[in-house]
This record gives C-alpha cells, sequence and structure tokens, in this order.
C-alpha cells in the first residue's frame, strides 16, 4: 500500500511521463487527475492504432467515469496489455496500477510511429520512383538541348524598319521560321471567307518571297550589296502596311457582325420565352408585368448597342470602300482580284446589316404588342383574383397561427420529456448498482484493511509504550534501591534490606503474572472468536454452493417450461 507522499510521487511521474511521450495535455494544472490520467490512456491507446468510443465531460459523474474506465479496459484487452486493469482502479485513480500500463501504452506508442514513419517513407520512396525514375540513371545527367540556328542574315543593317511587325517578321525570317498572318482564322468560316483567307496568303507568301530574295544564306551573305537590299525593303512596303490594316478592320468587323446576330437572336428568343411564361402565368400579371418591364429595359439597352454596332459598321465600311478606291488604280492584277472579293464581302456585309436592321424593327414591334397586351391584362384584371389573393391570405395567416400553436405545445412537450428523461438519468441503471456496490465492497475492504493497519500501529505503540514504562520503572527501581543500599549499608536498617528487596520483588512477580493471565485470556478470546469465523466461513460456503445449485435447478426449471410450451 502507498502512502499519501508515495501516491503524489507516482502522479507526478505519471503527468512527466505523458508529457514525455506527447500528451502536452497533462501539463494543464486545470485538469483534475481523473481527466488527465483517463485523457492519457484513451490518446495512448488511440495513437497505438486501435479504436475506442470514450466521450469526456467536465467534472462528470461516478457513472459517466466508470463508464470511460470500462471503454479502456476493453480496449486494453483488445491489445493485450499486460497488464491488468479495471475499470474501478480507472476511476479510482489506483496510480500504482496505472504506472506500469501507462509505460506499456508509451512504448507501443514509439513502435506504432516508427512503423508509420517507415510506411511513409517507404510510400514516398515509391511514388518518387513512379514519377522520377531512378536517381542514379542518365535523366538526370547534363543534356543538351536544341538552340535556334541562324539561316538567312540582312545584308544592310543600318537601315531600319517601318514598323515593329516588320521587324518580328524579318528576325523569324533569319531563324527559318515563316509567320502566318492569318493564323488566327477559324476553321468555321463560310466559302467567301475561306476565298478571302486564300487571297490574302497568296498575297502574305508572296510578301514573303519578296523579303527572302532579300535575305541571303547566313554563309554567304557578304555576296549581296547594300543597295539591293535597300530597294527590296522598300518596295512596295506602304502596300503591305495598308492590306495588314485592311484585314485586322475585316475581322474587327466580322466579329462585330456576329456579336450583333447573336445579340438579335438572343433578343428574339427571350421575347418568344417570355410570351410563353405570360401565357402559362395570367394568374400572377402583377408579377409577370414587373418582368416584362425589366426585359424591355434590356432589350432596350441591347438594341442601343446594335444601333452603335450598325453605325460603326456602316462608317467603317464607307471608310473601306474609299480606301479601296484610293488604291485601286496603284495595285497589280492579283491584288485588284483580291480587291474585288474585299468588296464583294462588303456588299455582303451590307445585306447582313439591313437584315438585321430588319430583325430589330421586328423585335421593337413585337415587343411593343407584348407591352400593350400587358398593360390590357393589367387594366382589365377581374376582381375575382384579388378576392382570391385575399382569401389565401386570410387562410395563409390561420394556418400560420395554427402552427404557431402547435410549435408551443411540441416545444412545451420537449420540456417536459427533458424534465422526465433528467429524472430517468438521475435513477441509476441496474449496471450502476452493480458498479456502486462492487465499488463500496472495495472502499470497505479498503477502508477494513487500512483499519486493521492502523489498529496494529496502535496496539504496537501501546505495547512499546507499556515496554517503556515498565524499564523506566525497573530503572527506578535499581536507582532507588542503590540510593537506599549507600544509604544503610553503615546503619542498623542494613538487616532490614533483603526483607525489603524480597517484598518488592513478590510485588513484581505478582505484576508479571497479572499480565500473563491477561495475555492467556486474550488468546484464549482469540481462539474463541476463530472458531466462531471459521465456523460462520462454512456455512457461507454453503450457503453459496447451495444458491449456486438452486440457481441451476431454476435454469432447469426453466429449460422443462420452455420445452413443455413448445410442445
Amino acid at each position: 500500500m502507498f502512502s499519501v507522499d508515495g501516491t503524489q510521487d507516482v502522479y507526478g511521474e505519471l503527468c512527466e511521463l505523458l508529457v514525455a511521450g506527447g500528451y502536452f495535455r497533462a501539463r494543464i494544472t486545470s485538469l483534475s487527475p481523473f481527466d488527465k490520467i483517463a485523457g492519457g490512456l484513451a490518446w495512448g491507446i488511440q495513437s497505438s492504432r486501435e479504436a475506442i468510443d470514450v466521450e469526456f465531460i467536465e467534472d462528470a459523474n461516478i457513472g459517466h467515469k466508470i463508464k470511460i474506465g470500462e471503454n479502456i479496459e476493453a480496449a486494453l484487452c483488445n491489445m493485450n496489455c499486460p497488464f491488468p486493469l479495471a475499470a474501478h482502479q480507472v476511476q479510482g485513480l489506483d496510480f500504482p496500477q496505472i504506472f506500469p500500463v501507462v509505460q506499456w501504452l508509451l512504448k507501443k506508442v514509439i513502435s506504432t510511429r516508427e512503423e508509420n514513419a517507415r510506411a511513409l517513407r517507404e510510400h514516398a520512396d515509391l511514388c518518387f520512383k513512379r514519377s522520377m525514375g531512378d536517381v542514379l540513371t542518365e535523366d538526370l545527367a547534363p543534356r543538351t538541348e536544341l538552340v535556334p540556328k541562324r539561316v538567312y542574315k540582312r545584308r544592310n543593317l543600318e537601315e531600319g524598319f517601318q514598323s515593329a511587325e516588320d521587324h518580328v517578321l524579318s528576325v523569324l525570317l533569319e531563324y527559318g521560321q515563316k509567320s502566318k498572318l492569318l493564323a488566327e482564322v477559324e476553321a468555321d468560316k463560310t466559302e467567301e471567307e475561306e476565298a478571302e483567307k486564300e487571297a490574302l496568303q497568296q498575297l502574305e507568301e508572296a510578301e514573303l518571297d519578296k523579303l527572302l530574295e532579300l535575305m541571303g544564306s547566313y554563309k554567304a551573305a557578304q555576296k549581296l550589296t547594300g543597295k539591293d537590299v535597300t530597294a527590296a525593303m522598300a518596295r512596295d512596303q506602304q502596300s503591305i502596311d495598308r492590306y495588314s490594316e485592311l484585314f485586322q478592320e475585316r475581322e474587327l468587323l466580322l466579329r462585330q457582325q456576329r456579336e450583333a446576330e447573336e445579340a438579335a437572336k438572343n433578343a428574339s428568343a427571350k421575347l418568344e420565352l417570355r410570351k410563353q411564361e405570360l401565357v402559362q402565368d395570367i394568374e400572377a400579371q402583377l408579377q409577370a408585368l414587373q418582368a416584362a418591364q425589366e426585359e424591355y429595359a434590356g432589350a432596350t439597352a441591347e438594341l442601343e448597342v446594335c444601333n452603335k454596332a450598325a453605325e460603326q459598321a456602316e462608317r467603317r465600311n464607307a471608310r473601306i470602300r474609299t480606301e479601296i478606291e484610293r488604291i485601286g488604280g496603284d495595285l497589280d492584277p492579283k491584288r485588284q482580284e483580291a480587291l474585288r472579293i474585299l468588296e464583294g464581302l462588303l456588299k455582303k456585309n451590307e445585306g447582313l446589316e439591313q437584315e438585321k436592321e430588319d430583325v430589330i424593327q421586328k423585335c421593337r414591334k413585337q415587343l411593343q404588342a407584348w407591352k400593350t397586351l400587358l398593360e390590357e391584362a393589367k387594366n382589365d384584371a377581374p376582381q375575382a383574383e384579388n378576392e382570391h389573393y385575399r382569401q389565401l391570405e386570410e387562410q395563409h395567416q390561420e394556418e400560420h397561427e395554427k402552427l404557431q400553436e402547435l410549435l408551443h405545445k411540441v416545444a412545451k412537450q420537449n420540456r417536459a420529456i427533458s424534465n422526465t428523461q433528467r429524472k430517468i438519468d438521475t435513477i441509476p441503471t441496474r449496471a450502476e448498482l452493480v458498479q456502486y456496490e462492487r465499488r463500496f465492497v472495495e472502499l470497505y475492504d479498503q477502508v477494513r484493511w487500512k483499519f486493521e493497519e492502523t489498529k496494529q500501529y496502535y496496539v504496537r505503540y501501546n505495547t512499546l509504550s507499556e515496554t517503556i514504562n515498565y524499564l523506566k520503572k525497573e530503572m527506578d527501581l535499581l536507582d532507588s534501591i542503590h540510593e537506599k543500599c549507600e544509604q544503610v549499608l553503615g546503619t542498623r536498617a542494613a538487616e532490614q534490606l533483603p526483607a525489603v528487596i524480597q517484598q518488592t520483588t513478590e510485588s513484581v512477580v505478582a505484576s508479571k503474572n497479572r499480565v500473563v493471565n491477561k495475555l492467556q485470556a486474550e488468546k484464549q478470546s482469540t481462539q474463541t472468536l476463530s472458531d466462531m469465523c471459521n465456523t460462520l466461513l462454512a456455512k457461507q460456503r454453503a450457503y453459496f454452493s447451495g444458491l449456486k445449485e438452486f440457481q441451476e435447478e431454476c435454469n432447469k426449471n426453466e429449460n422443462l417450461k420452455s420445452l413443455l410450451e413448445k410442445a
């Protein structure tokens, strides 16, 4: 049995052991010893990859603590813990019994961590090898990469370029790369656009051929003169810039045209959808009116955008037409053919613009018609609808009041159920009563053992105290005899000294005999009580044996009754 100081020492060692293992909640001074110890055991079990169902509650009652102890006991049994630990020992904080279990758990946690680290390391190596391969292969050796190689070289480096685009194109040609101005043109264009693309590609190839004529081989660049390069670069440079601008404007115009067509289609689809919604939702005319107004505002905004886009397109068409007429006489037959293609595309664009205007006018007429229809529907709404809405509102209010009453009743019933549940929880169950009984028996045994130990200490103290008293009396007697002997040796009283000593000796012997008789009486009483205890133990064994036989007979009786009922 540990003393109070020894128990506190063991508790301190337990806390230090848990903190060293990684359970740092044991440092919190505000936690109770039960929370620290039970939490440390649960943490150790969970860290050892063992399942445990524990729910901690601040200031838990004895029933909840016993339940936690039972869960910990079951988990330790599943882990094959070599040190037995009962639930009442966890609840009663039996530190000497808990200490070896905590030591074993921490060893288990450390071994589990090592296994996890090893498995994680192997998994990381496997993933690295799958993605990167063997690190010692030649994949990590220095590799030479392909670098651009110069094929052509400008002969006259002093002259500049008309634009940055020409500079980029020239540099790309020096390294053997031909830039395509039509790389971003979509693949799903119409036949006219494909024809336009082919014409522009031919023009581009012709210009590239001219640039290549101005370029020489990188090795034979010194054979050309600077005058040739200057003449080649200055040739038709202005025409190239104009065609590039025309192509960019045409591409922008086509993109805006597609956006305008999509906007018109979206507006028409929205109006048709709005028509269907009005037919289906005639009972909600007020809400439909508001939605139609919002739709009208959106369509008006889209219409304004379309008008602006059309005006911009017309201005661009006029500018392009003027530019074509201006440069038409200065071009060769091939480029005039390309310009005729562009003129045809512009005429087609004008036709599309006219169709777009027709669609917009049609959308405006439909929008005005639907707006008129909505105004008529709003003005001609029958009074019956309003009465119907009012009745629905009243019915909704009544149902809402009934719902509130039912909710109040449900809340009241829930409070009653909660009160009943709390009262039921205050009544201990059979398992709790068994635990209480077991704990009371253990507490009784502990108190009885403590009482017997204390009683033995008292008996030993009393015995030693009496022994000391007798020794003191003996010393006092011997001292008095010694003093009197010195005083009476030379006097007449010396003759009476042996008689006095004899009388004292007889009194001491009589006292000794009384103590011996008392000891014999106590031994006799102890023997009698021991015989009575043995007799009671025999009766208890007979009682338990009879009770066991009675239970077996009761079980047999139940089995026979069940067999008779089945028969």
